[in-house]
């Protein structure tokens, strides 16, 4: 564009859209929508962004974390139109920023369904599950540790596997 090149990460949304993300920029083309990826479960977690759903998803993995559907928001401004969708789940986690605007989100949603619980407190001191990922990463020396803090403070889950095969050893 303009004889220049740029370069971004794109994460593809329900209506053909992308998230569009590099170190300098955090954009969407149109339209712009939600992303929901569904699974064969009867669980649903939502996220804000896409990197806190990317960041869910490596800790889902790595620590055998129970399966769920996924909705990912794109901006909470989508909250609203969501809501049917959220409905239709028995178990709702609600993994939004600490912000103004997640906190509204995250109380909307758990005043309108009795089964939808805040996730948020496992990223306590950090905006988003990606920040708080980010800076604690690097300072945790043994997978083990992590595994016990997930299995501490993801609500709903199913956590008895994750200690049993813990990975390598985290420099």
């Amino acid at each position: 564009m303009d004889n220049r090149n740029y370069y971004a990460i794109g994460f593809e949304n329900d209506k053909g859209g992308f998230e569009l993300r590099n170190a300098q920029i955090k954009l969407s083309n149109s339209p712009k929508a939600t992303t929901f990826i569904p699974v064969d479960s009867p669980a649903l977690r939502v996220f804000e962004g896409c990197f806190d759903f990317l960041t869910f998803k490596m800790l889902q993995e790595r620590f055998d974390l129970s399966p769920s559907n996924f909705l990912i928001l794109n901006t909470v401004a989508f909250l609203r139109e969501s809501l049917p969708l959220i409905r239709q789940y028995s178990s709702v986690t609600l993994y939004l920023d600490h912000d103004a605007a997640g906190r509204r989100a995250t109380e909307q949603v758990i005043q309108e369904h009795p089964a939808a619980c805040d996730g948020s407190a496992f990223y306590d001191g950090a905006k988003d599950l990606n920040e708080w990922f980010v800076s604690v990463y690097p300072k945790i020396s043994d997978a083990r540790q992590l595994a016990r803090e997930l299995q501490r403070k993801f609500p709903g889950d199913d956590n008895s596997n994750q200690l049993r095969n813990p990975g390598r050893r985290i420099r």
